[in-house]
């Protein structure tokens, strides 16, 4: 049986030869396998907004959202696919959430470098 990671590289190496429909279905196997791996998500919502299958990849997006809310790329990629699809005011939605998140992560390092200097 092949792992997770050989289905992803796979799927990976279709993508980049524009074989998206071939590279999701390699995606899908990996999700079966590990059904929370976000690195295999991301790569299913490139496929689809690569092959302009929109409704599929805010869709994909929504799952790894449900999985990791705090995914900052997958609101980003949200928010894109949003604009794609012509739904501004989502897409402003997904946006906001993706700058939030980033904003508070900026902090986090912030206060951790803060923190570390203390102590030299």
């Amino acid at each position: 049986m092949e792992s997770k990671e050989d289905l992803y590289e796979q799927g990976v190496s279709l993508a980049l030869e524009d074989k998206y429909a071939e590279a999701v279905e390699r995606y899908r196997k990996a999700l079966e396998i590990d059904p929370k791996y976000a690195d295999v998500w991301h790569a299913v919502i490139n496929a689809y907004s690569a092959m302009n299958e929109l409704d599929q990849g805010i869709e994909a997006a929504k799952q790894l959202i449900a999985i990791a809310p705090d995914d900052i790329l997958a609101h980003s990629s949200l928010s894109m696919l949003y604009m794609k699809k012509g739904m501004k005011k989502e897409a402003e939605d997904e946006g906001a959430v993706a700058k939030v998140l980033g904003f508070r992560d900026m902090m986090k390092q912030t206060k951790t470098d803060d923190e570390m200097k203390k102590i030299d």
